[in-house]
């Protein structure tokens, strides 16, 4: 494993955690508060009609661009870090 290892070996410094968490904290708050607002926002009004649900080709449809919109925005998220 020690071949492959890029990060060096260092000990969890508390005192830069400690001055992380606001941050941990407010992406906690929007991931979890303001992103499901939003996205209820966003869709329209026969999204939350649920007398009539959607066909098969349309969820396998809505599932196979979800997986795709979901990759790129992986690989990019990560590469900008």
């Amino acid at each position: 494993v020690e071949g492959w290892k890029i990060q060096p070996n260092r000990a969890l410094d508390r005192r830069a955690l400690v001055e992380a968490m606001p941050l941990v904290l407010f992406n906690f708050v929007v991931s979890t508060v303001v992103s499901p607002l939003m996205l209820a926002a966003s869709l329209p009004e026969r999204a939350f009609d649920w007398r009539q649900l959607p066909g098969t080709w349309t969820l396998a449809r809505d599932i196979v661009v979800w997986m795709l919109v979901q990759e790129v925005m992986f690989f990019y998220v990560h590469r900008w870090l």
